[in-house]
């Protein structure tokens, strides 16, 4: 008997504020195809992004588009299984630190979850939590090994209108995840070979109204900061996006380059910056940070694709949430 009678799904759909993201993927015999990735553009107003209550203005409305853009899509009379990724800033995240944890899992869990709640002032609230752990090398001459969890959590009344709009479409959401994060496990690999050759990277993924910056060392996130680009207003045009995430970056890396302590190996030169940006654009950076930006997208994945055209970076979101089922 299946308590859960739904297949590993095949599809992913990213809803931002002012877009929705569709990809299909099909796997079979060690091989990973991209059947489709299409998007489409949603109506001013109609979702915005907040961790403090809900998004969706109209929850029919947002059926109707999600059902547009299933259009082409074969559809069973069951419900179909998807993945749904949202805007990051619809979540609360953070890096906690531990001196250890509990060897159990079920009180290592109730610590984490009761820390994160304490952390980002959420007592009782009813919210969806997941966690990751990582253990850093241990503290030479201290005999600790502190333990750094990356945490996020997403209000139930942030995330139900999300869902009922996809059930409403005849999708069922198995998973629900936040983009940056997503697209963080996505390209581990890719992070992790560049530690090969230096200690410390970057990532970054810049989307509609935001950013999420995350510095690694040793294979562990020490820094994390995810922020708002758009103070409220929802309707700023390229340009001044550009410029916003340019300022962002930089006054992130400064603060974070001032915080830390340096290691007694001496300074980093070229760190490398993993940059996942939609509309294709390099943020200029000064050479005295010693950090270079590395473009990465679809082309660091091997992947058979249906059609020779590249797809748009919008579309990397529901890519990564149906890998990571």
């Amino acid at each position: 008997m299946k308590l859960f009678p739904f297949r590993r799904p095949s599809l992913g759909l990213s809803i931002e504020a002012d877009t929705l993201a569709l990809a299909e993927v099909r796997r079979g015999w060690g091989r990973l195809s991209l059947r489709r990735c299409a998007e489409r553009d949603l109506p001013d107003g109609l979702v915005r992004v907040t961790a403090t209550g809900p998004n969706v203005a109209d929850v029919a409305a947002l059926s109707k588009e999600v059902s547009a853009l299933l259009a082409d899509q074969k559809m069973s009379s069951r419900p179909v299984p998807i993945a749904l990724s949202l805007p990051d800033l619809c979540g609360r995240v953070t890096l906690l630190e531990f001196d250890s944890l509990p060897q159990k899992p079920p009180e290592a869990d109730a610590l984490i979850r009761w820390q994160f709640q304490r952390d980002m002032n959420l007592p009782g609230e009813e919210l969806r939590f997941t966690c990751q752990t990582f253990r850093p090398p241990s503290v030479r001459g201290s005999g600790r090994e502190p333990v750094r969890v990356l945490a996020a959590g997403i209000r139930d009344q942030v995330v139900e209108p999300y869902e009922r709009a996809c059930e409403l479409a005849g999708i069922l959401p198995v998973s629900v995840g936040l983009a940056g994060l997503q697209l963080f496990d996505l390209y581990r690999p890719v992070i992790e070979t560049a530690l090969n050759t230096t200690r410390e990277c970057f990532y970054l993924y810049v989307e509609e109204g935001s950013f999420a910056f995350i510095a690694i060392r040793a294979g562990v996130p020490v820094f994390l900061r995810i922020k708002s680009l758009r103070n409220g207003n929802m309707n700023g045009n390229a340009a001044s996006h550009r410029l916003a995430v340019e300022e962002e970056l930089l006054a992130t890396l400064h603060f974070y380059m001032e915080q830390e302590t340096v290691s007694s190996e001496g300074p980093v030169s070229a760190r490398p910056l993993f940059l996942i940006n939609g509309e294709g654009h390099v943020p200029a950076l000064p050479d005295s940070l010693g950090v270079t930006v590395v473009p990465i997208g679809w082309g660091d994945f091997r992947i058979a694709k249906q059609s020779a055209t590249v797809p748009s970076c919008a579309g990397l979101p529901a890519f990564a949430g149906v890998m990571e089922m």
